[in-house]
């Protein structure tokens, strides 16, 4: 396992919280801690990327080490840690794009909608012999 800093001490804290999390959710499997890759860190917090060894599947967690103890909250996903790190990396999403977003949607519905009025479908008007 990689740590970006060379705070020994807050290093053991994490491997010591990452105990905790000994299996794999999917199959039950116990985790290796060779597989684990330590994404980010940020005031105690650690983005952590778990692969099992057995069944492959990922997790993505979230460990905080605090003077009241450990927290993680982790979640299953299909990013390899490569992967993640590039998502991570990237800006944030504003309130323009998701308006951009919707107002393609809503282009796309409108469009749909004049082309089943303009062309009906087929089932609507049967074939005449």
């Amino acid at each position: 396992m990689q740590f970006r800093d060379e705070n020994k001490k807050h290093h053991n804290q994490l491997l010591e919280g990452l105990k905790l999390m000994r299996e794999c959710p999917m199959c039950k499997n116990e985790y290796k801690i060779e597989r684990f890759s330590v994404l980010d860190e940020y005031h105690g917090a650690h983005l952590v990327h778990i692969v099992c060894p057995k069944c492959a599947n990922s997790i993505l967690a979230l460990v905080t080490i605090s003077q009241f103890g450990m927290s993680s909250v982790g979640m299953a996903t299909d990013l390899s840690a490569e992967d993640a790190k590039k998502i991570f990396q990237l800006d944030a999403i504003t309130d323009d794009d998701v308006l951009d977003f919707h107002t393609m949607l809503k282009n796309i519905q409108t469009h749909i909608f004049v082309s089943k009025k303009v062309f009906p479908p087929s089932s609507e008007h049967p074939v005449r012999s």
